[in-house]
């Protein structure tokens, strides 16, 4: 009886296909234009060619990559459910602005009416911090804590966006059109995660993976941004030892002066 072969996968292709990256939408919903990074289509469901993923996934960490190293702005953009979580804790450790909640519209476009907006909404979670509102009356007290709180929830994440980003990452392009529409009119790139029911033609760097779980997005944001993460986080450890040999220097100085 002949032995079977099993051939190893490599590490990457591996993780993703045991988080399910490869999965994508039914048949009767894809977009032609995913055809080329379709491997199969089994029971119904199109497969996602996952070495193309891979390939995908390494261009847009190039990209990013350099754009940050420029001191470029990366505006993460993750509205559904399975995404809030993993796109605001990765945009919060690179200091990076995110919109988790609904889309403003006019954020790119008509950037300098929404800052306005914005400005407005840091301006009155200031004054409740200082103690301000308690010097109000309880009707009036109510109508402002209502107000923060629908401001609190169009602008906690872009409170810092003080000019237009430089791109956006974007974790469904499908849902969240409108924030590809303003980039496309501003000509900024988009990098986005595109299932097989997405057209990727509008995406400058398309990354082919399943958008519809939590896993799934969870393991393609690490792949395109653990790097960049190790990366600030190494920037910041050699800074803080600058800063303490600049320290060192000083008190050096300071006793020969004083011998």
């Amino acid at each position: 009886m002949a032995k079977e072969v099993t051939l190893a996968l490599p590490k990457e292709l591996k993780i993703l296909l045991e988080n399910g990256v490869h999965f994508g939408h039914q048949a009767k919903r894809w977009n032609p234009k995913m055809k080329k990074f379709i491997y199969a289509k089994r029971s119904g469901i199109y497969i996602i060619n996952l070495e193309k993923t891979l390939a995908k996934i390494k261009e847009a960490k190039e990209f990013l990559a350099e754009l940050l190293g420029k001191g470029g702005v990366i505006l993460f953009v993750g509205t559904k459910k399975q995404a809030r979580s993993v796109i605001k804790d990765t945009a919060q450790a690179l200091g990076a602005p995110y919109v988790i909640e609904r889309w403003v519209g006019g954020l790119l476009t008509n950037f300098s009416v929404v800052k306005r907006r914005i400005d407005k909404y840091k301006q009155l979670e200031e004054e409740r911090k200082a103690g301000k509102f308690e010097m109000i009356l309880k009707k009036e007290l109510v109508r402002l804590n209502r107000i923060l709180e629908k401001m609190e929830r169009k602008f906690a994440g872009v409170k810092k966006l003080e000019r237009i980003p430089d791109a956006l990452f974007v974790v469904d392009p499908y849902r969240d059109f409108l924030a590809v529409k303003e980039a496309k009119k501003l000509s900024l790139p988009v990098v986005a995660l595109v299932d097989t029911d997405t057209d990727p033609e509008f995406i400058d760097y398309p990354i082919p993976a399943n958008d519809d779980t939590i896993r799934s997005i969870k393991v393609v944001v690490s792949f395109v941004f653990d790097d960049l993460l190790r990366a600030k986080a190494q920037a910041e450890t050699d800074s803080g030892e600058g800063e303490v040999e600049e320290g060192k220097d000083e008190v050096l100085n300071k006793e020969e002066s004083n011998a």
